[in-house]
């Protein structure tokens, strides 16, 4: 009997490609997830029953009626935005099951390769002038080592579990690294190594987890000869410069600490930082204040608290390396404020509950 089609499958592939090209990609994927989910009630019923999606749907309510009440029309699109990746990863945990996850990851894989092209041609671009810094395909550079940081975890997380293929796991693994490199974020860099080591430690490869310590400290040795690299002759003065946005933020918190000011509330407050542009306030935890305040911060707690609690086992090493992932680079950034590196992080997510199978395996009766 001919198999059936598998709309699941073609959803996270959509999304999973759209993760590393320009984020105007996100656009038709997110597309495929309307239609998709509007034909199927499995698939709603899925989403609306996955661990989290209250907490997280109260949030963005309250990103959005902030945008209304201190913002403008782009307070609350933003906002709507915001709503919309998170909608991205409940439709992929819906519909994922083990065997698309797998393809997923090598879709991933291979968009390193994209990735490095597309920021050798940017170096090609500028006569490989000192210190530029590729974005590749996304929004800045910063971006780009963010979704680099994550294909990296994917690759060594399929690398040490996965043992069909290894040779694709350790390429991908390596183009992750070299991609990294070429970004120069300094939050990557410290994210990616810590995660590193839970994932090799979680998935109980001793060897593994000496060979990440031997590669840390072999790239320490040389940062420290050459402190060019990651900037880190340039240390005091971008902390310096993260330290004015989180104090302008911290006084936007103090303003409404209860419920917060909405999407894009950062561009708003007095100070230096705001005079320089910025848009955000370099930290994920400031920001999440910025947007709910504490009513906010407790639902994406209770969000992330509910989402990572129905891990599958297999998947348990990655879930945490991303999880690690965050909560470091979060302290410097806004780790997941594009289209592409929260879908990317969505398809790497996705399988953080039990699979039971695609939701088209169940009657919609």
């Amino acid at each position: 009997m001919q198999q059936r089609f598998d709309y699941n499958a073609i959803g996270v592939y959509l999304f999973a490609a759209a993760s590393f090209l320009p984020w105007q990609a996100v656009v038709p994927a997110f597309f495929y997830l309307v239609v998709h989910t509007a034909c199927s009630a499995a698939v709603r019923r899925r989403i609306v029953s996955t661990r989290g999606f209250w907490p997280i749907t109260a949030f963005c309510a309250l990103a959005v009626a902030n945008g209304f009440i201190f913002g403008s029309t782009l307070n609350v699109l933003v906002a709507l935005a915001i709503a919309g990746l998170f909608l991205v990863m409940f439709y992929l945990r819906a519909v994922i099951t083990e065997r698309v996850f797998e393809n997923a990851l090598v879709i991933l894989l291979l968009g390193g390769l994209v990735s490095l092209f597309g920021a050798i041609a940017q170096y090609i671009k500028y006569d490989f002038k000192p210190g530029f810094r590729p974005k590749s395909f996304y929004l800045n550079p910063n971006y780009y080592a963010m979704g680099s940081a994550f294909t990296m975890l994917a690759a060594l997380y399929r690398l040490l579990k996965t043992p069909n293929q290894r040779l694709l796991s350790l390429f991908g693994l390596l183009l992750a690294v070299v991609n990294i490199v070429l970004a120069g974020s300094r939050g990557a860099l410290a994210g990616a190594a810590m995660a590193a080591l839970v994932v090799a430690f979680f998935c109980g490869h001793k060897r593994a987890v000496g060979l990440v310590f031997g590669a840390l400290a072999a790239g320490g040795l040389v940062i420290a000869l050459n402190p060019s690299l990651f900037r880190m002759n340039s240390l005091l003065d971008s902390f310096s410069i993260r330290v004015d946005d989180w104090t302008a933020a911290i006084s936007g918190i103090k303003e409404t600490p209860i419920l917060g000011q909405g999407a894009v509330a950062f561009p708003r407050l007095a100070g230096v930082a705001v005079l320089r542009g910025d848009l955000h306030s370099h930290s994920l935890y400031l920001e999440v204040l910025l947007i709910g305040g504490v009513v906010g911060l407790v639902l994406v707690s209770l969000f992330a608290f509910r989402f990572f609690g129905g891990t599958a086992q297999y998947a348990r090493p990655l879930m945490l390396g991303l999880a690690v992932y965050i909560v470091i680079h979060g302290l410097v950034d806004v780790t997941i404020a594009t289209p592409q590196t929260i879908v990317q992080l969505a398809v790497l997510l996705a399988p953080a509950a039990a699979f039971a199978g695609p939701p088209e395996t169940k009657t919609d009766a």
